[in-house]
């Protein structure tokens, strides 16, 4: 589609501050749907009513964007929700920061890639409630973590018998914590079920070895069904596990390194996940242990097994099967 118009918005807790990049027209409203309808009708006067043709782009700020992104979508108008990082480093050079000026950026930023960027596609109410409930498990397990930790270093130092009460609480506590995380999952699964397309999808990444309920319920989430990124390769970028050249001139030459940019919990459950399929699948286990054989890194030798296991996974879902385990079939 060809944009004319971008309105660049930086998003806070409680208002929205907003620029049109052509007119430099700038206005505040709160953050909330009373705020939206003004904001809507203040650009179409600045875009002459070719809101069809319009541009809105903000930041992804979490809870803070999501009511607007709702609105947006409702309205059926084009938005895009950029990573602030990639705004960031776009600008180059700055001094000095606001709202306004923020605003300001956000659709020079919006209006010089116009045609490059994706349209956001809202993921579904079932995918929404998945990703705040997933939000809610970590912080449990967290929390859970932490007083384990805790309470296996004051065993170490303290006597049992005489801090009776203090480990009682710890064991009591945790044992609550974990009955809560069972909790979240059960309401994680029925959410899947409940949805056939993701009853569908969800049942085809979990048949692969090392793929299990958690990081099926994050792969559903972070690809928003699988139709968010083209490519297993896309994911594993914004994973952190694909490796990249790194070489200039020739004073820096290295091996394939991944990037420091990644989604941390999911390259985390990955790395859990490759190190169960690395002793519960075969075909994976002999690719293991013949590299390391080779004089092969182990924690590189283990990222590749990440990378087989997404690509896997988008594999089963492109072609709507579930995986085959190849050496079984073998004569």
């Amino acid at each position: 589609m060809k944009f004319k118009h971008a309105i660049g918005i930086d998003v806070s807790k409680d208002t929205l501050d907003a620029v049109c990049h052509l007119s430099g027209a700038y206005l505040q409203v709160s953050n909330n749907s009373a705020g939206f309808k003004q904001l809507l009708s203040c650009v179409k006067k600045q875009v002459n009513k070719e809101l069809e043709q319009t541009l809105f782009c903000f930041e992804h700020t979490g809870l803070y964007s999501l009511e607007l992104a709702l609105f947006l979508e409702g309205q059926q108008l084009s938005f895009a929700v950029e990573s602030p990082l990639s705004i960031k480093r776009s600008l180059g050079l700055k001094r000095g920061k606001s709202d306004k000026v923020d605003a300001r950026e956000i659709a020079h930023y919006a209006y010089l890639r116009r045609e490059e960027l994706k349209q956001y596609k809202m993921p579904s109410a079932h995918i929404r409630q998945m990703h705040v409930l997933l939000t809610q498990r970590d912080l449990l397990v967290s929390q859970r973590a932490a007083l384990k930790n805790a309470q296996g270093e004051q065993r170490n130092i303290l006597a049992i018998g005489e801090n009776k009460v203090l480990f009682d609480v710890y064991q009591q506590t945790i044992a609550h914590l974990s009955k809560q995380i069972k909790k979240v999952e059960a309401a994680l699964n029925a959410l899947v079920t409940s949805d056939p397309q993701l009853r569908k999808l969800f049942r085809l990444i979990t048949s692969i070895k090392g793929i299990g309920d958690v990081i099926g319920y994050y792969m559903l989430v972070y690809t928003n069904g699988f139709t968010q990124f083209e490519t297993w390769r896309q994911f594993a970028c914004y994973c952190g596990i694909a490796p990249f050249d790194h070489q200039s001139g020739t004073s820096i030459k290295s091996g394939k390194q991944v990037h420091q940019m990644a989604h941390r919990k999911i390259k985390s459950l990955l790395f859990l996940a490759a190190s169960t399929a690395i002793q519960f699948d075969p075909e994976l286990k002999a690719y293991y242990e013949r590299r390391i054989s080779e004089g092969k890194n182990k924690m590189y030798t283990l990222n590749a097994v990440k990378n087989k296991l997404v690509a896997r996974i988008f594999a089963v879902v492109k072609r709507e099967t579930p995986y085959v385990q190849m050496h079984l079939h073998a004569a």
